[in-house]
């Protein structure tokens, strides 16, 4: 690319110095026909100049002072120099009729590549009473010319060989700023695909590439993450289950020894076990349709605070037995589209839960709050103490996690109710977060879009 841009300056160059000088003779040849009408008016006809040369040469000389002029006998022939004459030993003069008076005696004798002007020589009456004709062909007259030519050629290749060589420098930068980073994500790719999921690639610019890094960065931190909740995933479960699967197995071996007799209520434990074990799987299996894309909705419309409602009467008897008063604070009907099915499990789970983790003789309270601006309808459950402590209500929606293990379980719970309820609310567009009660005990906040109209 540099050496193509040199050329092209180079014949720039060249071609507009030679037009500059082409014109240059043009000008000084028109110039020159002032003073041969001037003459003529003088001396009435070019006969003086025809007769003696030495009376045109003087005429033409002022043109270029500088060139000392030949004998008329001993003119340089310009078919055998190298360089062209000069200006005044290319110009002629013809009379009105074309006829030749004086000048170059090969103003008619063209070779390839030249040309001639002629300028006609117009006395104050406006009589054309000659020609004067210039031939042109390599317009380079002078040593001077082609000395500065010379000379603008050297720095054009000078500038030619500092601009390739800087071009090969910013080249060889440019490749090691691309190919560097380009190696990095290869390697860290590698390492990704052994398994290598801390791998992070150091960003060193904000450019393209260095976005590209960070998302690589993101991405492994996503898999590395992804991959630690699934080994967590898989050890919670492994627990989850070993626990009735070792009550089951401890009382079936100490019925089948004899120390428990086989009565209706080692039956019933046992039951309460199954029942406990089946209930786990069940939720897993509702987690895994969520994560596959598997939880299908079936949409209706619904009133929302009739779902709720439902919800409230069947676990009416946990509410009862536990000693709670529970306030559904009464609403105009909110108008939603969502699964019917699917949102009663949600609130049953919300329920559940706050039943199971309220103090007897506590208080759930169930409020609405509406946003007409967003469209968006808040459900507000709140309970008395226990309050959850602050460091763990990002967590409560989490498989698997509780405030207080040994505490949970000998409540009946699985740590996997919340985290259905979310994905069921996820799937709905909504939202659902945890949160300090004013009642003293947890807040569930839970958003969902609602429609207007009848």
């Amino acid at each position: 690319m540099v050496l193509i841009m040199a050329i092209f300056s180079q014949w720039s160059f060249k071609t507009g110095f030679a037009e500059y000088l082409h014109n240059s003779e043009l000008a000084k040849a028109k110039s020159l026909t002032q003073q041969l009408a001037r003459y003529y008016e003088q001396q009435g006809s070019f006969q003086a100049l025809q007769a003696q040369d030495r009376n045109w040469h003087q005429l033409i000389a002022q043109l270029e002072p500088n060139i000392d002029l030949p004998p008329p006998q001993k003119l340089p022939e310009p078919r055998i120099k190298k360089r062209a004459l000069p200006l005044i030993l290319r110009l002629s003069l013809f009379d009105q009729h074309h006829q030749f008076i004086v000048g170059d005696p090969l103003a008619k004798q063209l070779e390839q590549g030249q040309t001639l002007t002629e300028f006609p020589i117009v006395i104050q009456l406006g009589q054309t009473v000659g020609w004067l004709v210039v031939r042109q062909g390599q317009p380079i007259t002078d040593e001077l010319a082609e000395a500065f030519i010379k000379q603008q050629s050297t720095h054009l290749y000078w500038i030619i060989l500092v601009a390739a060589g800087l071009a090969l420098v910013l080249s060889w930068l440019l490749l090691r700023h691309f190919l560097k980073p380009i190696q990095l994500l290869k390697s860290g790719t590698q390492e990704l695909a052994e398994h290598k999921l801390n791998t992070r690639i150091p960003i060193t610019s904000q450019d393209e590439l260095g976005q590209l890094a960070q998302h690589f960065n993101q991405m492994a931190e996503t898999l590395e993450r992804n991959a630690i909740n699934q080994q967590q995933w898989i050890t919670d479960i492994s627990h989850e289950l070993r626990t009735p699967l070792a009550v089951l197995q401890s009382e079936s071996e100490a019925l089948l020894d004899g120390v428990r007799p086989l009565n209706l209520k080692a039956i019933e434990s046992l039951h309460q076990e199954i029942m406990g074990l089946g209930q786990l799987v069940e939720e897993l299996h509702y987690l895994a349709r969520a994560d596959s894309g598997e939880l299908v909705l079936e949409r209706e419309a619904l009133i929302l605070n009739e779902v709720i409602a439902h919800s409230v009467v069947s676990i009416q008897a946990l509410i009862q037995d536990k000693g709670l008063t529970l306030e559904l604070e009464a609403v105009a009907p909110i108008k939603i589209a969502g699964d019917a099915q699917w949102l009663k499990q949600l609130w049953v789970n919300l329920l559940t839960n706050s039943v199971r983790y309220t103090d007897s003789g506590g208080l759930i309270k169930i409020t609405y709050q509406l946003n007409p601006a967003q469209r968006t309808v808040q459900v507000l459950l709140d309970d008395t103490p226990p309050a959850v402590p602050s460091e763990s209500l990002p967590y409560l929606f989490e498989r698997l996690y509780r405030v207080d293990a040994s505490r949970q379980r000998s409540k009946g719970g699985s740590g996997l109710g919340l985290a259905i309820a979310k994905a069921i609310v996820t799937a709905h567009q909504g939202m659902i977060a945890a949160e300090p009660s004013p009642l003293g005990g947890l807040r569930i906040r839970v958003v969902l879009p609602y429609q207007e109209g009848k």
